[in-house]
């Protein structure tokens, strides 16, 4: 058999390690550049309202400044009303729940629902504590400080994207790539306008049905269906749980079930009537794709990775369209 010898330059070599090194690299600066990527996306989606308020004569700065109070300061309010009903009410539902659970195993002799009662019920007496570590779920203080900065330098200039792109790519290929960021902004900003209309829809319904059923803290329940709009499929999932807790300790397995009923029918209206007129103007991804997307970025990045896991996924659903037209 002949042998043979496979030779590798010492400039080979010394590329691999240059590769290696510049990896390493990036892996060390990992929360930097994804609160830059953050920043990069939050920029591309609020920047139409800055230009809005830019045009009715409204400085770029305080522009930007008054958009950043609306958003984070809606945010900012959703917590502070949440928390503190978490803190006070979950428990007292949890230990009723358990106690509901443990009345019907023992009547009806089901001791395989004790066992569920103590695997699941046990952990959610200290779903409080989550609020607690509020700082580790968001990745630290200082990614969050970092995500604010660049975010709010890149709204006050004028396309700043522009100038970072023409210093990096190639002029053959400038007018192609400033075209489909562009594209992929504009998607973007779609998206964004049509989750919060979706939000705004979702919110006010089940605020106004919860309402009329009596289910105490509808309005917090309303704010937080609007808010988890912004994560699809999974999100008012998260946000039909405090109400359930809530209609159970109210009214039994009874109005338990009137409001499991109210979501089912609110999230398949959602799906198939209101989500198909909003999102027209936007990329509609897979159901599957989106579920994977968020499981994907909470896996990476926790909520941070969830939230940003649909704009990521359109942005390069977009990109991946206008390549396959190109070639077609």
């Amino acid at each position: 058999m002949e042998e043979r010898s496979i030779q590798i330059s010492a400039k080979t070599i010394l590329k691999v390690i240059g590769i290696l090194f510049a990896l390493y690299l990036l892996f060390l600066v990992r929360e930097i550049l994804l609160a830059l990527f953050v920043s990069i996306i939050i920029a591309s989606i609020i920047e139409p309202l800055a230009v809005h308020f830019e045009k009715k004569r409204i400085p770029r700065m305080l522009a930007a400044i008054l958009v950043y109070i609306a958003v984070f300061g809606l945010i900012g309010f959703a917590f502070a009303v949440l928390i503190p009903v978490v803190l006070r009410d979950v428990p007292q539902v949890v230990a009723q729940l358990h106690d509901y659970i443990q009345n019907i195993s023992s009547s009806n002799n089901l001791p395989f629902l004790q066992n569920i009662s103590s695997s699941v019920l046990s952990p959610a007496t200290q779903f409080q504590t989550l609020f607690s570590r509020a700082q580790q779920i968001f990745g630290g203080l200082l990614s969050f400080v970092l995500v604010l900065v660049f975010t709010f330098y890149l709204v006050i200039q004028k396309d700043p994207l522009r100038a970072i792109i023409h210093s990096l790519v190639p002029d053959q290929y400038l007018s192609i790539t400033l075209a489909r960021v562009q594209k992929v902004r504009d998607t973007l900003s779609a998206w964004f306008r049509g989750q919060l209309l979706l939000g705004i829809i979702a919110g006010s319904i089940v605020f106004l049905v919860l309402s009329i059923l009596g289910i105490k803290y509808a309005a917090v329940s309303g704010l937080l269906s609007g808010l988890l709009e912004f994560f699809p499929y999974i999100g008012p999932i998260i946000a039909a749980i405090p109400a359930l807790f809530f209609a159970f300790h109210q009214g039994g397995p009874g109005l338990f079930f009137i409001v499991l009923l109210f979501y089912i029918v609110l999230q398949q209206v959602q799906n198939h009537f209101f989500a198909p007129k909003v999102m027209q103007k936007a990329v509609g991804l897979n159901p599957i794709v989106s579920i994977v997307a968020v499981l994907i970025g909470a896996q990476f990045a926790s909520i941070l990775g969830a939230l940003i896991a649909i704009p990521v996924a359109t942005a390069v659903s977009t990109v991946l369209q206008d390549l396959f037209k190109k070639k077609t």
